[in-house]
């Protein structure tokens, strides 16, 4: 009955994605299963194991140690686990206590954290980009406005060019509103392109 219960309790460890290891005070291994084993046998090191030694002594002295970035590499690749320790007390008196080590793998998601981060930062330097290109149309047109209301009279010469530097500005800010909806549909997917000709001068003016 206890072999069986060895058995399914391999069974159980073996069967879980994370890396278990239970050892002892001298750090003889006891128990491993599958997956740690398998990071062994694919010659998977530690690096700065200096402080992974740090985080045994504080385990056994204070019971806990981690969560914390633990990074192995072999020739091919390197991979990034967050690990923790505990200390396992035994029920019975005077026998010996034990460290359980585990280690799980988040490499896939530490590339997912810095695609995302890099996608969140080109976001917001869109937005800033795309704000100053509103405000400079949009301070033009307040700032016609402005002349035009206080302009001395209806002859005042000045009208109508800040008139027409407005209503220039008014198109301006209406194509980058255009262009940033023409933008939303190809991140939706939307967007139908037109084959039409067009005069090239006047739109390079």
């Amino acid at each position: 009955a206890i072999d069986n219960q060895r058995i399914v309790g391999s069974s159980v460890l073996d069967g879980l994605p994370i890396i278990v290891s239970l050892e002892n005070r001298i750090q003889d291994h006891v128990l491993q299963n599958e997956a740690y084993r398998t990071i062994k046998d694919c010659g998977f090191t530690e690096s700065g194991s200096d402080t992974q030694a740090e985080q045994r002594e504080s385990a056994w002295k204070e019971g806990t140690s981690g969560p914390w970035d633990l990074v192995l590499s072999n020739e091919e690749e390197t991979r990034t686990f967050i690990g923790a320790m505990r200390i396992i007390e035994p029920d019975i008196p005077d026998q010996e206590r034990y460290l359980l080590r585990y280690l799980v793998d988040v490499t896939e998601l530490k590339a997912q954290e810095k695609q995302l981060r890099e996608a969140l930062a080109s976001k917001d330097a869109f937005v800033s980009a795309i704000t100053h290109e509103l405000r400079t149309p949009l301070h033009s047109i307040v700032a016609c406005l402005d002349l035009i209301q206080t302009a001395n009279g209806s002859d005042d010469i000045d009208a109508g060019q800040y008139v027409s530097v407005a209503k220039s500005s008014s198109g301006t800010l209406l194509s980058l509103i255009d262009e940033l909806l023409d933008f939303q549909r190809t991140v939706s997917g939307d967007l139908q392109l037109v084959n039409d000709s067009f005069q090239l001068c006047p739109l390079f003016q």
